[in-house]
């Protein structure tokens, strides 16, 4: 990309190259450093087209200068297909290679919506970077790709996402605070961090990890709580929310649950800076799965809890509103794949 700007002997003009070092030159009018800049830009284009040694790392780095960051779930899919893919020169791009990706990615444990995601951006940088760069082959590989991924649709290895329905059963929680509060000296609260998740409806990553809510996030006094960056799909990078910290909805062994009270816990020996919950996310999960395998308790995933939340409120008489105000959901419609109500509450509508 190149810039330009006054200096006292003229103009300069810069052009910064990926995997180069990069050019600059002085010129005494602006319109001939925007000229030179212009010619630049145009070789190294021009290079990359009948360039054959051009790599998918070259297309990923013309791509991130261009586009947003993202999510955090875009930077890690975008960053397992760079360390993949990166050396890869764009006629090694096949419909072979791609569904030999697939095979390595599915032994990893990917599943089939999860395995749709990374061919997705995979396409995304082929396309936009192959225009970027005016790159054909990169343009061919994408034709590659769709072709791989209609032939490992048929095959079931890719798919769209499903509808979960799995909610924790009373017995499986109870199961979950047993088996923590074994390991109670443990340094990750995890009992709390369940809870937490329940009361509150939010992803793992909002709650723990570098995104984590701070103690500056929560206001004692008006029980609320800023997640900053939720995941929202019009907004790259997210975008930040404030939710209520509800005392009552979720009850455990007939004892009401409040969220506020949690974070209170938190403090013990720390002062009242930084992450409330201060913990590698990856860490949570694992000791969630280890858990649930510990205890035989089948197909349960930490999200699974956030979907308890939201199903817990409309149980509660929460109206949509209402529940999309706690769960951060912006197209409400959205919230029937997370709601999974039990049919004996229903008979409390009727009960007078």
């Amino acid at each position: 990309m190149a810039s330009i700007y006054r200096i006292p002997s003229g103009w300069r003009a810069q052009v910064r190259l990926k995997n180069r070092p990069p050019q600059s030159e002085v010129f005494k009018t602006h319109a001939e450093a925007v000229r030179w800049a212009r010619q630049v830009e145009g070789e190294v284009h021009k290079k990359s087209s009948d360039d054959p040694n051009t790599t998918f790392r070259d297309l990923l780095g013309e791509y991130r200068q261009h586009a947003q960051r993202g999510d955090r779930t875009k930077q890690k899919i975008i960053t397992a297909l760079e360390k993949y893919w990166g050396d890869h020169r764009m006629s090694e791009i096949t419909t072979q290679t791609i569904s030999k990706f697939i095979a390595e990615r599915r032994r990893l444990g990917s599943g089939p919506s999860t395995m749709l995601q990374y061919l997705v951006y995979l396409g995304v940088v082929l396309e936009h970077g192959g225009q970027l760069l005016s790159n054909q082959e990169a343009l061919r590989a994408r034709a590659s790709l769709s072709a791989a991924i209609k032939t490992h649709k048929a095959m079931g290895s890719v798919s769209e996402s499903r509808a979960r329905e799995r909610r924790p059963t009373p017995q499986e929680l109870e199961k979950l605070e047993d088996f923590f509060a074994v390991r109670s000296r443990s340094r990750v609260p995890m009992w709390d961090i369940v809870l937490f998740a329940v009361c509150t409806c939010m992803r793992q990553g909002e709650i723990v990890g570098v995104g984590g809510v701070t103690w500056e996030d929560f206001h004692r006094e008006k029980r609320l709580l800023r997640i900053r960056g939720r995941k929202d799909p019009r907004i790259p990078g997210g975008r930040d929310d404030v939710i209520p910290l509800l005392a009552g909805p979720v009850t455990f062994q007939g004892n009401i649950i409040d969220p506020v009270e949690i974070i209170e816990r938190q403090v013990t020996s720390r002062r009242r800076e930084g992450r409330i919950f201060p913990y590698v996310e990856a860490t949570v999960g694992e000791r969630f799965r280890e858990a649930c395998s510990k205890l035989g308790i089948e197909d349960l995933r930490f999200h699974d809890l956030r979907h308890e939340g939201v199903s817990r409120l409309f149980e509660a008489g929460f109206s949509i509103p209402e529940v999309a105000r706690v769960s951060g959901h912006k197209n409400w419609r959205n919230l029937e794949r997370y709601t999974q109500l039990d049919p004996a509450t229903l008979h409390q509508k009727t009960m007078t």
